[in-house]
């Protein structure tokens, strides 16, 4: 019986060309951290006065950085390794023109031979190295990609340019940068919770230091006093802990109740119970100044510190 052969429609070998070791056959699936390893360039210039405008719909956009920007993907570099073939004994090193050809396993013009690139892989979109929105990832099996950047004349951390052009973009630590997030996190998750969990009298000792309005009602003051620890999470969290401030409302309170005062003899601050001085002013604002003479441990403001405070909490 005569066998029937079908014939398939389209190029049989499509699929099967790569070059080998290039970006997709690096890929190696035993080293996961290639994977997940990623860097993060950065656009140096920004345009904070005048953002750039969104070319679909023509407004300014959000960020301060050009929606795409390219920068150069081929130009003369400087290989510390490389040895010219015509003089072996030579001291490694010399300039080389490179190219980043998305399919290739090396950016080295004078290596991208076997095979020859052609008028499709050298016209290939993906060989453009553009940044989006100010920024250009790459992960860290991207290696020629990569090598492409880190050479280029206009990387601030390009180790050896042959040309003295101005620099266009930077390499982010993305450790130092995920760690700085995560301490925003945290000292933001802090603030809130020392700001809803504070006493009343913790509450109107920084509020105070903020300016914040202690004639308000509690809840009026509260609300806005969980706004200061939202809105800076990290001076609040300095702050509420300043021992200073917390002295300084004490100091207050008993000036405003009559307990000390420093009109009884002008330059002297009085117990005014035992009608007794306790300490030699030297400025005007007298409840700074016994706040930060108690920061200083100055042993007769601490003494009176702890006896109005104790006044105050027992009549709590």
């Amino acid at each position: 019986m005569e066998q029937v052969v079908i014939k398939r429609k389209g190029n049989p070998n499509f699929g099967k060309k790569k070059v080998e070791g290039s970006e997709e056959t690096k890929i190696d699936l035993k080293q996961p951290e290639k994977i997940k390893e990623q860097y993060v360039f950065q656009l140096i210039k920004t345009h904070e006065k005048q953002k750039p405008r969104d070319f679909e719909t023509g407004e300014f956009r959000d960020s301060p950085y050009q929606p795409f920007y390219a920068v150069a993907n081929s130009g003369l570099a400087w290989d510390k390794t490389y040895v010219n073939p015509k003089n072996p004994n030579a001291t490694p090193g010399g300039q080389r023109r490179w190219r980043y050809l998305y399919n290739y396993p090396t950016i080295w013009v004078d290596e991208q031979v076997d095979p020859e690139p052609t008028k499709e892989e050298l016209s290939d979109s993906q060989n453009d190295l553009i940044f989006r929105n100010g920024v250009l990832r790459v992960f860290g099996y991207q290696e020629t990609k990569l090598q492409a950047l880190m050479l280029n004349n206009t990387f601030e951390g390009c180790e050896r340019p042959l040309k003295n052009l101005p620099k266009e973009f930077k390499l982010l630590d993305q450790e130092k940068i995920d760690k700085e997030v995560l301490q925003e996190l945290d000292d933001s998750f802090e603030a809130e919770k020392y700001a809803r969990e504070a006493t009343d009298e913790e509450m109107y000792a920084v509020s105070h230091w903020y300016g914040i309005d202690l004639g308000k009602s509690d809840d009026a003051i509260r609300k806005e006093f969980i706004q200061k620890a939202r809105s800076n999470p990290k001076v609040f969290n300095r702050e509420f802990i300043n021992p200073k401030h917390r002295a300084k409302y004490v100091f207050l309170k008993a000036l405003g109740d009559n307990m000390i005062s420093p009109t009884i003899v002008p330059g002297k601050l009085y117990y005014v119970y035992t009608n007794t001085p306790i300490f030699d002013l030297k400025s005007s604002d007298v409840a700074e100044e016994l706040a930060v003479n108690y920061v200083a441990n100055v042993e007769k403001i601490k003494s009176l510190h702890d006896k109005l405070k104790k006044h105050y909490d027992d009549n709590e």
